[in-house]
Parts: structure tokens; C-alpha cells; sequence
């Protein structure tokens, strides 16, 4: 029999996560010129905040499946007791207690929670959970999940530097490793004085070794002064070299990959005078910078940024994010997905823009390839789009974010796409292959408070839902990252990673 864990029981003993105050100091200006690019390059909208997740303390995931449980609600009683009843009353769904045949029972008849409104189904459910604070208590961001070679989780991000304002450094990276039932193994901050730093990637290389990519950020510096950087630890998380991109590569890594021995990373550059371009980044394995360029996606007028890169054996390169168009007109111009595939040296193989097909902005913000070598997406699309003018006559475009996740072939077009709409607002963020189902880490912000927020969904490889889970409060309101194990288990061993004032990191149950 399964066992739905509570979250709030997931939570007992951990110290309790007041709200946290926003930074109002020198910081400020750096969180908003970070955040300031990362919704040009991955995923932030008017509806929606790409600084990270965040929340309060009482939280609870789930998921059900998109046509109902088979199995029924028992309401007979006296003769006509369940079989395996001892012949007193039936199990009541949403007591609390799970007995037999239910499968959980969370305290409540929701889906979407954890535990489906029937008790018959777990999927999503925690198993356990960790809240990060940061060693200040103060605005931690967990960002990124890779798996070591030892089959720990390394859950990597930022925090508030522990000596600021002392050295002026607003923030520090920071590295957690986790067994796979959730013990703290080790942790470490990633200072990499005089600059301010965030780690927002990590990967594993075939060593061992541990890849990272970030932000660093020159704080005596009066004009941005944003660099990409690259970094290689040890399995234990010691530094072994660090590389920041130069002054082309100005701007800000989301995303790093390892291909026929060289290290990559792209971004954009932080478009502080002119919008953002398309950043990519070369680092030998031993750390010395080979190259930055700016990707010119065919158009003088075309800017965005990348989101996310992925390798395939042979050395090719896939990469994908968000592409605009600035040209004067009388209506606003939107913005598309953005693929293309790379040579080892940066050149553009092929490129393809994608649109959602309402007119509204779109964005693709994770990345991932199949062993067939199909590109799978996943990011947001504009639903109930809509041209209005503001209050000077302005014309812009409002719209809805909604979760898009779509498979391309090996050398660019369609094979399928789907757009998740259950909720008021949602995006993908990363996207985890199994043998049984794609999972997608999810997030949104709803209409109102009290409105679930999505944290993850299971697709078939087909592209259908299979069922979603999500929070309706707590420290699950922003999933950044999930990464999945085939370890046996029913759809595998499924782990979360998120944040908005402080980072957390979960393993949750999972079935297709």
C-alpha cells in the first residue's frame, strides 16, 4: 500500500519559513537587472514573475489522473462492508487516514493535491522535502537539478551572500547534494570574490565532475557589468576553475552542456543600451575561454535570448529560447520560440521560429533530446490574445501564459505540440525524459491567491496529459527544475526544485 506524506509532515522539525522581506538595498538593483533579463531569455511575462519561486510554509502537491480513477467511492455500510473490511464503517476519503483500498488520504477530497478526490491515486504526492532558507535566511533560489555519477541530487542556485553588506557582494551560488531519500550530504557556497555571483545550471560530466553555469556580476562596475560564467567542481563540490565570458559575452548563462569534450553555455547579453542578443559561450575542459558570440537569427532587427542547450553524442549542438522582431509599425510586435541547432564552433546549422499561433509572445525555456534525437520544448504560448491600448493610446499585447510542450524532429519542424490551459496562468520550465512519460516542471501565477499554482505535469511521449499536480499555497509556487530517475518505480523517481524567497528541493511520487 502507498502512503501519501504530507507535506506539512514533510515540513515537521524544519524551521519554520517566515515571509521574507524583498531586498531594498544595493541589491535591488542587481536582482532587478537579472530579473530584468531573465524575462527576456526565459520566461517572464506581465503575468507572471521570473525572479523564482517562492511562498509561505504550508504547502501540499498532487496529481490525478486527466479521466478520473476507476475506482469508485464507497458509501455501503453494515452488511454491505467492502471486501478486506472487517465489517465497521467504510473508509471515508479525506479523513486523514488512509485504510484499505485507499491509496491516500491527505485530509481533503481535491485533486490536483497530492492525493486525487477518490483516494485512489498518489501521483504527486511528497516523499520528502527540503526547505533551503540560505545561510542568511534570505533569498535563496534553487535553479537547477543534475544526478551524480554516485546517484546523489545536486540541487544548485542562489542566496543572499552571507558577509553582505560587508564586501558589497549582494549574492553568492550556492551547491546542495541529497541521497536519493533525501539526507543532506554535503553543502557549499560558491564565492567567487570580488564578484557577485549566481549559479543557475549544473551538469555532470562523464568524470564525475560537476558544471556549472551563472552569473557573475562586477558590483563596482556603473554600466551592468554582467558576465557569463562557467565553472567546473569536483563530486564534492570544490571549486576547481571557474571562466566568466569577455566583454562580448557580457550578459547572463541559463543553461550549460558538454559536447565532444568542450563545455557551452548560453544566455543573453544583459540589454542594458540595446535589447538582448542570443549569447553562447565556449569553454575548453580545462577551463580556458575559446570563444563568446552573439547569434545573429537572420534579421538585423531580430533580438532575443536562449534558454536552454542540449548535445547530442556526435557534438551537435541544439539550442532554443525567444526571438522579437523590433520594427516601427502601428501594432505591438510579439515574440516566438526560437530553435536552432549549432556547430561545435558556434555557426548556425539550421534555425526555425516557432509560433503559437494566437499572435501573443511565446517562448521556449527548456530543452531536451530524445534517444532518437527529436527535440522536445517546453515553455509558454499567449491564449486569449488581445490588442489593447493603454492610457496613452499605446497599443500592447495582453494575453495568458500557457504550459506549450511540443516535439520537433531531429533537423527542425513539427511532429506534435499540446498547450496545458487547466489553470489561469501556467509556463514550462525544464523537462525530464522517462521511458513511461515526459515530465514537465510547471509554474504560474493564478488569478487569485487562493487559485492552485501548477508544480509539475506528466505527458505521455505522444504529447497527451496524463495529470498534473499543483499547490494552492506554501514553498511549492515557483518549479524551476525536475529531473527524473528510472530506478524501477512506477514512472521513476521524480525531484523538484524551486524558489522564490526561499529555495526547495523534493522527491515526489510519481505514475504515469
Amino acid at each position: 500500500m502507498r502512503y501519501r506524506i504530507p507535506l506539512v509532515t514533510a515540513l515537521a522539525g524544519l524551521a519554520a519559513c517566515t515571509n521574507m522581506v524583498n531586498e531594498t538595498d544595493a541589491a535591488t538593483t542587481e536582482a532587478a537587472s537579472e530579473s530584468d533579463a531573465q524575462g527576456s531569455s526565459s520566461g517572464a511575462s506581465a503575468s507572471s514573475t521570473s525572479a523564482g519561486p517562492g511562498g509561505s510554509t504550508d504547502a501540499s502537491t498532487t496529481a490525478s489522473t486527466n479521466s478520473g480513477s476507476s475506482a469508485t467511492t464507497n458509501d455501503t455500510t453494515g452488511d454491505d462492508a467492502p471486501t478486506g473490511s472487517t465489517g465497521g464503517p467504510p473508509p471515508v476519503c479525506g479523513d486523514g487516514l488512509v485504510e484499505p483500498p485507499e491509496l491516500c488520504d491527505d485530509g481533503n477530497a481535491l485533486d490536483h493535491d497530492g492525493c486525487d478526490a477518490t483516494c485512489s491515486d498518489d501521483a504527486g504526492a511528497t516523499l520528502w522535502f527540503d526547505v533551503y532558507p540560505g545561510v542568511r535566511d534570505d533569498n535563496s533560489s534553487a535553479l537547477a537539478l543534475t544526478r551524480a555519477l554516485d546517484g546523489s541530487i545536486i540541487a544548485v542556485g542562489s542566496e543572499r551572500s552571507p558577509t553582505y553588506p560587508i564586501d558589497m557582494m549582494p549574492s553568492v551560488g550556492w551547491m546542495r547534494a541529497y541521497s536519493p531519500e533525501g539526507a543532506l550530504l554535503w553543502s557549499r557556497i560558491q564565492d567567487h570574490s570580488p564578484l557577485s555571483d549566481r549559479i543557475t545550471a549544473v551538469v555532470t560530466a562523464p568524470n564525475g565532475d560537476l558544471i556549472t553555469g551563472g552569473i557573475a556580476h562586477n558590483y563596482n562596475c556603473s554600466d551592468g557589468c554582467f558576465y557569463g560564467q562557467i565553472a567546473r567542481h569536483d563530486p564534492a563540490g570544490e571549486l576547481i576553475w571557474s571562466t566568466m565570458g569577455d566583454d562580448l559575452g557580457s550578459g547572463f548563462i541559463w543553461s550549460v552542456a558538454l559536447a565532444d569534450g568542450n563545455i557551452y553555455g548560453v544566455g543573453s547579453t544583459d540589454g542594458w543600451v540595446e535589447p538582448p542578443e542570443m549569447l553562447i559561450m565556449s569553454v575548453s575542459e580545462d577551463g580556458a575561454l575559446q570563444w563568446t558570440k552573439t547569434l545573429n537569427p537572420g534579421l538585423e532587427n531580430n533580438r532575443g535570448g536562449l534558454s536552454a542547450i542540449a548535445a547530442h553524442p556526435d557534438g551537435a549542438i541544439v539550442v532554443a529560447g525567444m526571438i522579437t522582431t523590433f520594427e516601427p509599425g502601428d501594432l505591438p510586435q510579439d515574440s516566438d520560440a526560437w530553435l536552432a541547432e549549432l556547430t561545435p564552433e558556434g555557426d548556425l546549422v539550421w534555425a526555425e521560429r516557432v509560433d503559437g499561433g494566437e499572435g501573443g509572445h511565446d517562448e521556449a525555456i527548456g530543452l531536451a533530446l530524445t534517444d532518437e534525437g527529436d527535440i522536445l520544448l517546453t515553455g509558454r504560448v499567449g491564449v486569449d490574445v488581445a490588442i489593447v491600448p493603454d492610457e496613452n493610446d499605446i497599443l500592447n499585447i495582453e494575453q495568458r501564459d500557457a504550459l506549450w510542450l511540443a516535439r520537433r524532429a531531429a533537423g527542425g519542424g513539427p511532429m506534435w505540440s499540446t498547450t496545458f490551459d487547466d489553470l489561469s496562468y501556467s509556463s514550462g520550465r525544464s523537462i525530464a525524459l522517462h521511458p513511461e512519460h515526459i515530465l514537465v516542471a510547471g509554474s504560474g501565477t493564478p488569478e487569485e491567491d487562493d487559485e492552485p499554482r501548477l508544480a509539475y505535469a506528466s505527458f505521455t511521449h505522444e504529447g497527451a496529459l496524463s495529470w498534473w499536480s499543483a499547490t494552492a499555497e506554501g514553498p511549492l509556487t515557483w518549479t524551476n527544475a525536475v529531473l527524473a530517475v528510472d530506478d524501477g518505480s512506477p514512472g521513476g523517481a521524480v525531484y523538484l526544485a524551486g524558489s522564490l524567497n526561499e529555495a526547495w528541493v523534493g522527491r515526489f511520487a510519481s505514475a504515469p
